[in-house]
This record gives structure tokens, sequence and C-alpha cells, in this order.
């Protein structure tokens, strides 16, 4: 069985050329103001989980926002 051609140099040089056209940022900013619920778990010393219920339940509560960025999700409270 033939190996596949490696394609690593020829898919980082497309990359490079869609960041030079478009202007693709390196990342993306998070909103200020927000934490996620890890970070809330770790200032509270409490679990995860804990920290993510309980943010999701001032979410549903409408007490504050959730603003998603990938696969992380911010918590930012309504003033």
């Amino acid at each position: 069985m033939a190996r596949p051609k490696d394609t690593s140099n020829e898919i980082e040089e497309i990359a490079a050329k869609f960041a030079k056209i478009h202007g693709a940022p390196k990342y993306i900013e998070r909103p200020s103001g927000s934490l996620t619920s890890r970070e809330y778990a770790k200032i509270n010393g409490i679990s995860t989980k804990t920290a993510a219920e309980f943010l999701l339940k001032l979410y549903r509560n409408k007490q504050a926002e959730r603003i998603k960025i990938g696969n992380t999700f911010y918590y930012k409270l309504i003033k």
C-alpha cells in the first residue's frame, strides 16, 4: 500500500496565505469582565462542575451573559 504524501508544509503555506489575505487573528479576545467556570472554581476553591452549574443557573435566571468562543463559555454578570 502506498504511503500518503506528507502535506504538512503545503498546509502551512496555504494557512499563511489565508492569514495574509484575510488578516486572520492569532486568537479571539475574550470578553472583558468575564470568566470561565474553571477560573471561578479555582478562585472559590470549589469543583469545576459546581462552578459550571452555578454559572449556568445565573445565565438561565438572566443574571449573567453566556458567550461561547471556540469550545469555552465565558460568563459576564448583567448589571
